[in-house]
């Protein structure tokens, strides 16, 4: 193929999308300003192994956390400072409550510092389920948009629009190759009924725009990449705007 001297190849465009679990771990000394309600919830109600500062936080959290019928440390962490962050977990009838969760500050002198917590005081829901897994399984997937794959269900409490309600959490994936998907739904334990569902699979967008200077040694100069300012490349800015609105 010859080209002419006044040709310009088209830009080459490469675009990937980033895909990661909304279910991420944490570490206890990580940032608690976020909703704890899109936090996982612990899969065992067992306790670890007691430290100082595990123990110096639970009494004060047993002092001072009135109307919570159990909570159970999940995990710890120290930090550069020598401040160790105790995370807690709410129970109510062995079950975890969605984003009833603490993390207590305790000083290097084994003092408490500061408390963070959204626990839920005085539930009153029945722990024991009438909806069998099954069930809400499969309840889960005939609300589910496309082809689903079961991956994981659990028991959790939840406060929607004011009331305490015992649900199944229904796990489903959808591996399309172009778009996959991955919700969490929330069937309620006693009714049966589906009453939401959360996105736990986010994409981002990684452009890259590479210029062949009218050749064809591929894929070239890397003219732009995500996040970079215009270039004032005509066309490699319009390809870096459009790429991904179709």
């Amino acid at each position: 193929m010859l080209v002419h001297p006044g040709t310009r190849l088209p830009v080459l465009v490469v675009l990937s999308l980033l895909a990661a679990s909304c279910q991420p771990t944490h570490s206890p000394d990580d940032p608690v300003d976020r909703d704890p309600s899109t936090e996982p919830l612990p899969q065992t109600t067992s306790t670890p192994t007691a430290t100082p500062a595990s123990t110096v936080a639970l009494a004060h959290l047993t002092e001072h956390a009135g109307g919570v019928e159990e909570i159970v440390p999940i995990g710890e962490g120290t930090d550069a400072l020598g401040m160790t962050h105790v995370r807690f977990q709410q129970l109510h009838g062995g079950v975890a409550v969605l984003g009833g969760q603490a993390i207590v500050h305790v000083g290097s002198d084994g003092t408490v510092v500061s408390v963070t917590d959204d626990f839920v005081p005085e539930l009153t829901v029945d722990a024991v389920p009438n909806v069998d897994e099954q069930d809400a399984i499969d309840a889960a997937m005939a609300a589910f948009d496309g082809a689903p794959t079961p991956r994981g269900s659990r028991l959790a409490v939840t406060v929607e629009e004011g009331t305490p309600l015992l649900v199944w959490l229904v796990q489903l994936t959808d591996d399309d190759q172009f778009w996959p998907v991955e919700q969490e739904f929330l069937v309620d334990a006693h009714t049966g009924e589906v009453i939401r569902w959360i996105d736990t699979l986010h994409t981002a967008r990684d452009r890259a725009i590479y210029d062949a200077d009218q050749t064809f040694d591929l894929p070239g100069t890397l003219a732009r990449s995500e996040g970079d300012a215009a270039t004032g490349d005509t066309q490699v800015d319009a390809a870096y705007a459009n790429l991904g609105t179709s």
